[in-house]
């Protein structure tokens, strides 16, 4: 990652700098993104006892949230005063920083490694589906987290509703409220602690998630829209809390990494499918009738899949 953002301070220097070579920077750094995100997951369960695993599930997503929002202010802030160069210059050094960091750390070995017991990598991805295959807990909160996305992901619209309701001025916070319902949602997450039955608490916020997003189809006042949208970061981070907690403390450490590739591959395409969708929605039948729409058709399939999987609505955090 770092070679790639000297690649841009480089592109910097030109006069003209080159667009194509940046969507291809970018394109890097996803793919680069898609072996380190899972690497760092499969660290986690490795450093902290058992029982410390539900606090690292709710400090996890607020690091995601905080980053979210600090970096992007971060780089706008330095970009208006120095510049692109500088501002590629101090990625860089967090890239170094983290590195000094993860070198620090005393990484324990993992007995019975994947390498020490499959010849193959095909070998490895066979055994990740069986793995899967077997944990209908573990399949229910990859399905209910890709519905919940994939139906209805309003931040597409947000430059849309502003403008239609003559509050341009308010698309920042439009933006900004469901982070902030995620934030303290997080900062407050120590009653999740004391919930065993993370299944249902998954299918519970989920579908609070899609009928807070649908509301903001059924009210025309910004304000209202905004409250919506603060409840609906809330209960998008009460899933994932519930979520990492099951991931956490019932997959394998030797396993852990692969799993957290099926994560990535919800996490990552349902948000992004869902803004296609509600976008083609909105295009056609409006955008209050596409979020009431996207919303409904979530929380029905939602739903359906915790009465499928009953060893995910059924499961019992162990304490």
């Amino acid at each position: 990652m770092i070679i790639v953002v000297a690649c841009l301070i480089l592109n910097s220097f030109f006069a003209e700098p080159n667009l194509y070579f940046i969507f291809a920077c970018a394109a890097i750094i996803s793919a680069l993104n898609g072996l380190h995100r899972p690497a760092v997951e499969a660290l986690m369960p490795a450093l902290v006892k058992r029982e410390e695993l539900a606090a690292v599930s709710s400090l996890a997503p607020l690091r995601n949230i905080v980053t979210a929002v600090s970096g992007p202010s971060i780089a706008g802030l330095i970009l208006a005063t120095y510049g692109p160069i500088w501002t590629y210059l101090v990625d860089a050094s967090t890239f170094l920083f983290s590195i000094s960091l993860i070198a620090w750390l005393a990484i324990p070995h993992v007995q019975g490694s994947i390498r020490e017991h499959h010849e193959n990598f095909y070998s490895e991805i066979k055994e990740s589906w069986l793995y899967l295959k077997n944990r209908k807990d573990l399949v229910g909160t990859y399905l209910i987290d890709f519905f919940a996305m994939v139906c209805v992901s309003p931040q597409v619209l947000m430059p849309h509703i502003a403008k239609s309701l003559s509050q341009e001025h308010y698309l920042g916070f439009l933006y900004a409220s469901p982070s902030l319902g995620a934030l303290i949602a997080a900062i407050f997450s120590g009653w999740t602690g004391r919930v065993n039955r993370h299944g249902l608490a998954i299918a519970f916020s989920a579908s609070a998630w899609a009928a807070t997003v649908a509301a903001i189809g059924l009210v025309s006042r910004i304000e209202y829209m905004l409250i919506f949208l603060f409840l609906s970061g809330a209960f998008d981070m009460i899933s994932g809390i519930f979520r990492m907690n099951i991931w956490n403390k019932t997959i394998p450490t030797t396993i852990r990494g692969r799993m957290a590739s099926f994560e990535m591959l919800s996490y990552m395409s349902g948000p992004l499918l869902g803004q296609l969708f509600i976008g083609i929605s909105a295009e056609k039948l409006g955008y209050q009738n596409a979020l009431i729409m996207g919303g409904s058709i979530a929380i029905a399939l939602i739903l359906a899949s915790s009465l499928k999987l009953a060893e995910f609505i059924q499961y019992k955090d162990k304490k």
